[in-house]
This record gives C-alpha cells, sequence and structure tokens, in this order.
C-alpha cells in the first residue's frame, strides 16, 4: 500500500474536504453514534484506537516547534497554541514536515508533547480523513472494550489512560477492516477532486482561498480516468465491487430505508443534517457515487465494461445510488403522498364565482390549499376550457408495464362549473363538451398508451356542471 503522503503528488489533493484534527473527528463520530456511552469524547480513546490499529491517523504532522515559536515572537503573538494549529494542503513546510503513521512504529501519544518557554506543547499533530468515519460501524463495538487505568503521566489532564486488549479472532477483523478502509480513502480522495462538487451539486468548490477555480475547474475537465486508475493501482473490476459494497452495508444500516427515495432527491447540503446510522449510510452511499461515477467514465473510455441492464422488476445496489433524475420527483412525491398536484382543479365561469365559492368553502371547512383544490376563473361561457383541460388534466405517465403503465404524479380531475347557456345549454351539449375536452386530452398522449381503456379513465375526471 502507497502511503498517504504519496497524495501529494496529485493536482489540487485536499481541496474539497478539510483534514480532521482529533477534536474535529470526535465530534463527527458524535453526529453518527447517537448512544452517549458509545461516544469518544477523550483524545486518550482515539490514542488507544490507534495503538490497536483500528484508526490509525491519516497524518502525523511533525512539528518545528522553534521555527513556530520564531515565527510568533516575530509577529508579536504570544504563546501559540501549537495543539491547535491549523493544517491545509498548502502548509508552510518551514513549520514542519508531514508522514504516514502507517509507515512508522507506534509511540504513545504523550511521547509528543513538551514543555518549552514555560507551556506545555504538542510536538506533533494528528490528522484524520473524513473518509475514516466509514468505520464508525467498526469503532463502536470497540468503545465498551476499552478499559481504563490510572496513569502518573506528568502531562495527563484526566489522570487516567486507556487500554484496548483484543482477541487474536478481534484483532484480525479489526486490522482487515482498517487496511480495507486505509485503501479506499487513499482512492477518494484522489478521486474527490475531480467528482466531489458535481455530486455536491456545485459547478466547483474550492475550500482554500488563494486556489485557482479556473485552474481546478480545467484540472476536472482534462481528468484522464485511465491514469487515475493506474495511480490508485486497483482495476476497474475492484472500483465497481467496492462502490456495490458500499450501497449493500448503507442499506442494511439506514433507518430511513424506503425514505431513501425521498432524501437523495433533496439538495447535497441538506444530508448533512442526518444524523445517527442514517448519516452513516449518506456516507457511504457518497463514497459509492464517487466511485460509480469514476466506473461510469472508465466505461466512457473503454476502459472497462458497461453496467449489465438490470431486469425492471428486478432490484438491485444500484438503484439505491444517490445519484436522481429530477424526472423523477412527481413520482417520488406522489408515492410519498405529498405531491403539491391538485386532487381538483375547479373552474368557475366568472367573477362573482370567484369571489362567492372560496367563502362556501371557508364556511363548509373545506380546505383551499392548491395542493387539494385550485380554482380557475372561467372568464364566462366562450372560453376555451378545453386547453385548461388539456393542460391540467393530461395524466403524466411514467415507466410501462406489461399490460399498463405507471403514472409519475396523481391523476387531477376537472371540474367546470358553469351556467346553461350557449355550448352548455343542455345535457347533451355539456356531455358533447365533456367528451370533445378528453378525446382532446387522449390525443396528447403518446399514440402506444391511446386505448379505449386510457379514454374511459380520462372521461372519469372531467365533469360539467
Amino acid at each position: 500500500m502507497r502511503p498517504t503522503t504519496d497524495l501529494f503528488d496529485l493536482e489540487f489533493i485536499f481541496s474539497q474536504q478539510a483534514w480532521l484534527m482529533p477534536r474535529e473527528l470526535q465530534r463527527e463520530y458524535k453526529r453518527r453514534v447517537l448512544h452517549s456511552e458509545l461516544h469518544l469524547p477523550r483524545w486518550e480513546q482515539l490514542e488507544a484506537l490507534h495503538q490497536a490499529g483500528a484508526l490509525v491517523p491519516m497524518y502525523r504532522f511533525v512539528k518545528n516547534v522553534r521555527s513556530i515559536l520564531a515565527n510568533a515572537r516575530q509577529n508579536n503573538v504570544a504563546g501559540v497554541p501549537l495543539g491547535l494549529l491549523s493544517l491545509n494542503a498548502h502548509f508552510d513546510s518551514s513549520m514542519g514536515s508531514l508522514v504516514d503513521p502507517r509507515t512508522e512504529p507506534y509511540r504513545s501519544w504523550y511521547s509528543y508533547l513538551s514543555e518549552r518557554e514555560g507551556r506545555v506543547y504538542w510536538t506533533s499533530s494528528f490528522f484524520y480523513s473524513p473518509y475514516q468515519l466509514l468505520l464508525v460501524s467498526v469503532l463502536r463495538t470497540l468503545v465498551p472494550k476499552m478499559r481504563t487505568r490510572r496513569t502518573s503521566r506528568k502531562h495527563s489532564s484526566i489522570g487516567i489512560s486507556y487500554g484496548l486488549k483484543l482477541d487474536e479472532r478481534t484483532r484480525a477483523y479489526v486490522e482487515e477492516k482498517a487496511t480495507e478502509n486505509t485503501e479506499l480513502v487513499l482512492a477518494l480522495t484522489a478521486l474527490e477532486t475531480r467528482y466531489l462538487p458535481e455530486l455536491r451539486g456545485h459547478r466547483h468548490l474550492v475550500r482554500h482561498i488563494g486556489l485557482d477555480a479556473d485552474a481546478m475547474n480545467a484540472y476536472r475537465r482534462s481528468f484522464d480516468p485511465v491514469s487515475m486508475l493506474s495511480w490508485i493501482g486497483w482495476d476497474a473490476k475492484r472500483i465497481r465491487d467496492t462502490a456495490e459494497r458500499l450501497l449493500r452495508v448503507a442499506d442494511s444500516i439506514d433507518p430511513l430505508r424506503d425514505w431513501h427515495e425521498l432524501v437523495r432527491l433533496c439538495h447535497p447540503d441538506k444530508w448533512e443534517k442526518l444524523r445517527g446510522d442514517a448519516l452513516v449510510a449518506s456516507d457511504h452511499r457518497i463514497a459509492a457515487e464517487i466511485l460509480l461515477t469514476f466506473y461510469e467514465d472508465l466505461v466512457r473510455v473503454s476502459a472497462a465494461p458497461p453496467f449489465e441492464p438490470i431486469p425492471k422488476l428486478v432490484r438491485g445496489p444500484r438503484d439505491r445510488r444517490l445519484r436522481s433524475d429530477p424526472k423523477q420527483l412527481d413520482a417520488v412525491l406522489m408515492d410519498f403522498g405529498i405531491s403539491p398536484h391538485p386532487s381538483l382543479v375547479l373552474v368557475l365561469e366568472g367573477k362573482t364565482e370567484w369571489l362567492l365559492v372560496p367563502r362556501v368553502m371557508d364556511l363548509l371547512g373545506i380546505p383551499r390549499h392548491r395542493s387539494f383544490i385550485e380554482i380557475f376563473n372561467g372568464e364566462g361561457v366562450d372560453t376555451d376550457f378545453g386547453l385548461l383541460a388539456k393542460y391540467i388534466a393530461i395524466p403524466a405517465l411514467g415507466e410501462p408495464l406489461r399490460n399498463s403503465v405507471l403514472l409519475t404524479r396523481p391523476p387531477t380531475k376537472f371540474l367546470v362549473v358553469i351556467n346553461a347557456e350557449k355550448k352548455f345549454e343542455t345535457p347533451g351539449m355539456r356531455e358533447d363538451q365533456r367528451k370533445k375536452w378528453a378525446r382532446r386530452i387522449h390525443k396528447a398522449v403518446p399514440e402506444q398508451y391511446r386505448t379505449p381503456t386510457l379514454l374511459k379513465e380520462i372521461l372519469s375526471l372531467i365533469s360539467v356542471g
């Protein structure tokens, strides 16, 4: 496995997401694990997970404390809190260097505490990747196994330390999952510059002020998926298999389950409002979508075989992707019973009815919101109500089945309340108008669906009174 420091060979790396300092990782972990007894409030607990190989930080920033303090004095900054030193992809190398903690023997975090000029400093800082939160399901099983013991270490703030003793079988499982996650972190971090902005609904996203957005967008346009696949060191099949595994995991833990159909239609910024396993499932789906979109680019350049077609009535992991078609909105809202389309369009003859009918509805307690009943002013019997009927009552057809077709929004009934005069004078004339409108609507439907049965259904939605 290549060291994490190799990521700096890539352009615009870490421009999309910030690294997580220990306290930030603890906060994000808490949003995903809602049971307080499973939280990680102490950095000593992260140290125990590091020692056990369950959650090894992505980077250790080895600080040049002398240089940092000299810089602070030069800029008249008293008591620089080295433990809070932030870091981004463009840190000043004179302030220190980065190492991959996996490439060096484990040392107690206490060994990185030092006392200078009367203050205690961290001589190294640890940083994590947001993608390491994909390990949450494993980590929360380890927290109850932690044991505390008293310690007399000089700089201990709580007087205790944490240990994590695992049996051979559990240790092997944890190490396997940690190694799997590290490889995934490298792949996702390498790919996110190209794919994460679009997934999050942004034309481009630059986290660091000073980066050239135009240059980054040019990089994304000229992105070579074959070269990136070679850098990652996987084959296309592994990209696809890993993505589908992530989707299966998401399905197995997501408490929202079928609500996902609605959630994925929301703006991606709203996904961050999720909590608990719903947020963990979202993490997995985001990771899967990055990989699947990358795979589609590999297919586009003939570097991977295309997805096999899935029979319409067969569900597969890719059905649960975050990608959504805005055309699905009406169908999903109808399925959840929250369609904004009215159940009834009531057309009134003129201004008098337009004023009186809403008051009568209020008196009778009939709701007047537009998603239930929408009222139109017909402005006289000479109006061509057929055009309005065609616009409103034409059924929205979706996926065809064997002997039927699905609706993508609820059917809307069309009721015209008009005086019995002119072309509406007799019951027969009113019926002729009703059939005329129905035929007009029927003709607007795609030819393959223009059946006598559909015409009968359309007639049942139109009334003249």
